[in-house]
């Protein structure tokens, strides 16, 4: 028999024990203590991990037999950057019995892992949004040692495959310069990416090359389409074309007024060229996710 197995066995009933740790109470009631869930197990359940800001909150009552017992509170976030995942621009953040007590504070950033409920919750939304008090979740000044992890971006052998396919798709003989940013752009529960080049070869005064590639279930990547002429910020709205969430970024001022364009995906391909996309509305560009792109 394999000498690893108990080891690995050991490693699953770790992973199980930290999978869902949402029912317990937590060991670490300190912001700098130790024992919070591994970042990566916590990645794999969230849906989106966000720096938000609380904006709003509103208490439940819905006991019947008790209706003036508060049951939960939901707290009104707005994202403020999107590190990974996707998510609207606005949610409403539910939390229960003692964590509505300590929930989030008005007006404070927070470094969010968000995790989605279901249906069951009797609140007035499409999605019911929570986050594990066990977590790595917390003030975002608090919580540096998890966003440099985070911005860390891919793994080694991730990264020097998206290298590749970004070479492939250039048929450059050296490796291309970029910043990028994982994000699920078409929802299908693999993550994506979006890469703007930073190479001379592919920028110019107006702007640089953003490629946008989807991520494949065995960890590979694979060029969907590239825009030229583009800018920071980039950011993703909840709108869908062609199955894929539009996009927004920057264009140079004097390119149609120099406002943010809003990209939409044809069923192929994102337009090939910025500024012959059209401007994105205010509305658009409030309720859009932006993007933080990673060295």
């Amino acid at each position: 028999m394999n000498r690893s197995v108990p080891a690995l066995a050991l490693l699953l009933i770790l992973a199980g024990a930290w999978a869902s740790p949402a029912a317990a109470e937590c060991t670490d009631a300190d912001p700098g203590g130790a024992q919070r869930i591994p970042v990566q197990y916590e990645l794999k359940d969230s849906v989106a991990v966000i720096i938000g800001k609380a904006e709003g909150r509103s208490e439940l009552r819905e006991k019947t037999a008790d209706p003036r017992a508060v049951t939960a509170v939901v707290f009104r976030v707005r994202v403020m950057r999107l590190l990974s995942g996707n998510i609207p621009a606005t949610i409403d953040i539910r939390e229960e019995g003692e964590a509505a007590r300590t929930g989030l504070e008005i007006g404070k950033e927070y470094l969010l892992f968000v995790q989605r409920r279901g249906p069951r919750w009797t609140i007035p939304l499409t999605d019911a949004y929570f986050i594990n008090k066990c977590g790595n979740s917390g003030p975002l000044a608090e919580r540096s040692d998890v966003l440099r992890e985070l911005t860390s971006g891919l793994s080694p052998d991730a990264r020097a495959q998206l290298d590749r396919e970004l070479q492939n798709w250039s048929g450059s003989n050296v490796l291309i310069h970029y910043r990028y940013a994982l994000v699920d752009l078409n929802d299908d529960g693999v993550t994506d990416v979006v890469a703007l080049l930073t190479d001379p070869d592919y920028c110019g005064q107006g702007g640089c090359e953003l490629v946008v590639l989807s991520g494949d279930p065995d960890g590979s990547f694979h060029a969907v389409s590239a825009t030229a002429v583009t800018r920071e910020p980039v950011s993703v709205l909840a709108q869908k074309d062609g199955g894929w969430h539009a996009l927004t970024v920057g264009i140079a001022r004097g390119a149609i007024g120099g406002c943010e364009v809003r990209l939409q995906f044809d069923g192929q391909r994102y337009p090939t060229r910025a500024t012959r996309a059209p401007c994105a509305t205010e509305r658009e560009l409030h309720a859009a996710s932006q993007l933080t792109l990673i060295p």
